[in-house]
């Protein structure tokens, strides 16, 4: 559903069909109008491929009331505005209605057709700004994070290299899980990687592969969330990630009775998937077959959901790579340089084992410009790669 279509859609709810009619008629000139008789009708359609920007629900329904449809509805879809149509009797409902489905505005009955009309369009302006706002946190300061650990790329390519690995466990088992905002759980795998900068890079791989690390070492890394919490704690509307990020330093939460769209379970589960990912990393050096990662996850006690998630994950069909020798002027994000790349006079200027980046393609692009690079380069690719 693209988002110009969904930017215009109304889902109204009511157990009433000639109610549903007559909101039809009404709405239906200047809106396209969807209806549901009740609130699990319509709870089906918005766990399907159904968007919408606004839901208006009648408060009296049997069954599941307009209270509790707008709650679960706003589970579902967060960015959703929600109204209640409500009649004079049940405005304690509505002040419920209001402090748990977190609803827009609320509508007595009978409603006037120019007032309905008129809440509809502040209740669309109220979408698109919540809509702005979560574009420029998924871009701008996305985008801004990512030019930052691109940065660490060349500072640090040891944490670098393994941002990249657990970024991308973490986001094919965030969409397995289907968890709310998955690029909110990337950022958090970005962030707190700025935290391992100006530690010793011997440090860090001994810490990755599991090697013994002494007390002071320990205490060294596991600080690290709590200076990236720190790092960014000025930029504003970043609560939810900052609060992954704040906790990645401490064990995996408990997930019983938890669901990953209800507002208690959004926080445990991306906790509990990122410290997942990060410790299948950690083992895979130990164990390189993939079944008996997932069997140590599986000991120490990781949900099942994200062990399965995690070891379906489209990272370890990736695994399957093919070693090439290429010169600066093919290098794609990606790829994995096997070896220093060296200048001419055997000067290190990325260190082998790092993924290529955006930055250091093109950086080792103009070393080789200059005819300061010794080509070719050995790199990693996908064993389905082909040269152009």
């Amino acid at each position: 559903m693209t988002e110009a279509v969904e930017e215009f859609r109304v889902l109204c709810v009511d157990d009433e069909p000639r109610v549903l009619d007559g909101m039809r008629r009404t709405l239906g000139m200047n809106f396209e109008v969807k209806t549901a008789e009740g609130g699990a009708q319509a709870l089906a359609l918005l766990g399907g491929t159904e968007r919408f920007a606004v839901t208006i629900s009648d408060m009296r329904m049997p069954g599941m009331d307009g209270a509790a449809y707008l709650e679960k509805a706003a589970e579902k879809d967060p960015d959703m505005v929600r109204m209640l149509l409500t009649g004079q009797s049940d405005i304690q409902a509505a002040i419920r209605a209001i402090n748990q489905g977190r609803i827009f505005r609320f509508l007595t009955k009978p409603c006037d057709t120019d007032v309905l009309h008129q809440a509809v369009e502040d209740a669309l302006e109220q979408h698109r700004l919540i809509c702005a706002e979560r574009e420029l946190l998924q871009k701008t300061v996305y985008g801004c994070v990512k030019v930052l650990t691109e940065m660490l790329s060349l500072a640090n390519p040891v944490a670098f290299t393994r941002v990249g690995r657990i970024k991308r466990l973490v986001e094919s088992a965030a969409r397995r899980l289907d968890l709310p905002d998955p690029w909110q759980l990337e950022l958090a795998v970005a962030l707190v990687h700025l935290g391992y900068v100006g530690m010793p890079p011997d440090l860090l791989e001994r810490a990755y592969t599991g090697k013994p690390i002494d007390e002071k070492e320990k205490q060294l890394l596991s600080g690290s969330a709590k200076m990236a919490h720190r790092l960014m704690a000025d930029i504003p509307r970043m609560d939810a990630v900052l609060s992954i990020v704040e906790k990645l330093g401490e064990p995996a939460p408990s997930l019983e009775g938890l669901k990953p769209s209800s507002k208690e379970g959004r926080l445990p589960w991306a906790l509990h998937v990122i410290l997942a990912a990060q410790r299948a990393d950690e083992l895979s050096f130990g164990h390189p077959l993939q079944r008996l990662i997932m069997e140590a996850l599986k000991a120490e006690k990781y949900h099942p959901a994200v062990i399965e998630a995690l070891g379906r994950a489209d990272y370890y069909a990736l695994q399957q790579r093919k070693t090439i020798a290429i010169g600066a002027k093919k290098l794609e994000p990606g790829m994995f340089l096997l070896e220093d790349a060296q200048s001419e006079a055997g000067v290190m200027i990325t260190k082998g084992g790092q993924e290529v980046t955006p930055t250091i393609a093109v950086l080792l692009r103009r070393m080789a410009e200059r005819q300061n690079l010794k080509e070719p380069l050995s790199v990693s690719v996908l064993a389905t790669y082909e040269p152009n």
